[in-house]
């Protein structure tokens, strides 16, 4: 059988390449770029190192138009093939949408992309999902619309979804759930037998997120602060930061700044990769609601596990409602502080 992998972040490849071996595919790899470098960097060290499938890169381009042309151009010759199965990425994204509208598949999964995942499952309530990878609202929209349109290719489908998640959880469309551990990921972990390597119980690797990078949060010192008091919370343990990719340098020379003895370490990949990549076994994990609290959880099963629960009055208001959904969903599964 045979199946297509459409990921435009490193954790939808890491999930699409579980789904690959899950499955037992024969897979082609759609990899989308952007502009940011650290992110394209882990993403082609995630495919050189896990996945042996032909892969195609589509590079970013700054010029929508180019960029858009590019993807469609590359549609137009994936249309000649027939995969039993599709897997895509963040559902309502331009990108994913336009090839799960024209893609040639038997059967359509979506793929996890962080906690979006259940907001989705909450939306998409019908048996089948009207996917519309582009309206008319907007000049650009009605312009990408008739460049789709002219290219001989849909912007609109009528589909069965169906779910790959790291998440356990009841799909209300109704669809077929297959549930990972990343099983494939931990199989790849070789510790010799002679060098078993030991939980690093003196440290605390706590999780960084894009609140402020995203705007999430209502500013950098209101995050300092939050830092700041899950420090002292662990002041017998030595707290190691690792960075979201999205985290302005700038930003983080303030964190620093800020918070004594707050060590900060960029990771050379994703967690759930550079972890096991480094020989990392952590004892204890600690963030507020990043989907690598789950996954880690899952690949480090004697890891614990701690939740921030963010005070809401400190974020935005469009952003509350999404993030109370997720953190009702985290705090029944790890330990809430502060």
């Amino acid at each position: 059988m045979k199946g297509v992998f459409v990921a435009a972040s490193p954790f939808q490849l890491i999930s699409a390449i579980e789904a690959k071996h899950a499955i037992a595919l024969e897979g082609l790899f759609v990899i989308f770029l952007s502009r940011n470098n650290l992110t394209n960097t882990f993403m082609t060290n995630i495919a050189q190192d896990f996945i042996t499938d032909e892969v195609i890169f589509v590079p970013y381009n700054p010029s929508k138009f180019k960029f858009v042309n590019s993807k469609i151009r590359l549609l137009r010759q994936l249309k000649k093939q027939v995969f039993d199965y599709a897997f895509i990425g963040h559902y309502s994204e331009f990108s994913m949408n336009l090839f799960a509208c024209n893609l040639k598949y038997n059967k359509l999964f979506f793929l996890d992309d962080g906690n979006a995942t259940l907001e989705f499952n909450k939306r998409l309530v019908e048996q089948e999902t009207k996917i519309v990878c582009t309206d008319a609202r907007t000049v650009m929209n009605s312009i990408k619309r008739l460049g789709i349109l002219i290219s001989g290719l849909k912007v609109t489908r009528k589909v069965k979804v169906n779910w790959f998640s790291v998440f356990d959880f009841e799909p209300t469309n109704k669809g077929q759930l297959i549930r990972h551990r990343f099983e494939y990921l931990k199989s790849t972990y070789r510790s010799k037998d002679d060098n078993v390597i030991a939980p690093q119980k003196d440290k605390l690797y706590f999780i960084g997120t894009s609140l402020v990078f995203n705007k999430i949060i209502k500013s950098n010192k209101l995050y300092i602060d939050l830092i700041r008091k899950i420090k002292a919370h662990y002041s017998d343990l030595k707290l190691i930061y690792l960075p979201h990719r999205d985290e302005d340098q700038k930003d983080l020379n303030e964190l620093k700044g800020s918070v004594k003895d707050l060590e900060i370490v960029r990771l050379d990949n994703i967690l759930e990769v550079a972890f096991i990549i480094n020989d990392i076994i952590p004892a204890q994990i600690c963030s507020f609601y990043s989907t690598a609290l789950y996954s880690l959880k899952l690949i480090f099963p004697d890891c614990k596990i701690d939740f921030v629960e963010i005070d809401k009055a400190i974020l935005y208001d469009q952003y509350i409602d999404e993030i109370t959904l997720v953190e009702s969903y985290y705090k029944k599964l790890f330990t809430s502080i502060l």
